[in-house]
């Protein structure tokens, strides 16, 4: 049980980062068509690489 529990408290603590990273960058552009602001959507990526 004591693994299962380290595992979701990993688990927490790499989507705050998550969170942090996100937050942390400059505010984006909005997307535009011709001239013109439309709604957008994008998948960011991240990667974390966890060492023992």
């Amino acid at each position: 049980m004591e693994n299962t529990r380290n595992y979701y408290d990993a688990v927490e603590a790499l989507k705050e980062e998550a969170i942090h990273v996100v937050r942390s960058m400059p505010r984006w552009e909005p997307g535009r068509q011709n001239g013109k602001r439309v709604e957008t959507t994008y998948t960011l990526p991240i990667n974390f690489k966890l060492n023992q």
